[in-house]
């Protein structure tokens, strides 16, 4: 099984419960996974997991840079590319 479709069937299950704010004050504070597009989620919070080895803290981190930019990790992928 691939890193997307893990990473998918993951993110169903934290949609199902209720997790506690880790980083209070974040701009995706609240927000529901509906919010952002799916791979663009899951593909954020695959970039998180290399920082943290927390599902939850790594899924808040991704969608408050989805607030900021919704494509923030296409972005980063091409910048990643040229440097």
């Amino acid at each position: 099984m691939d890193k997307l479709k893990i990473i998918n069937k993951v993110m169903d299950k934290l949609a199902k419960k209720k997790v506690k704010d880790k980083l209070p004050g974040g701009e995706g504070d609240g927000r529901p996974d509906s919010d952002f597009d799916a791979k663009q989620l899951a593909k954020g919070i695959s970039i998180e997991m290399e920082h943290t080895d927390d599902m939850d803290l790594s899924k808040e981190i991704s969608k408050d840079h989805l607030v900021e930019n919704s494509n923030y990790y296409v972005l980063l992928e091409e910048m990643e590319k040229n440097f």
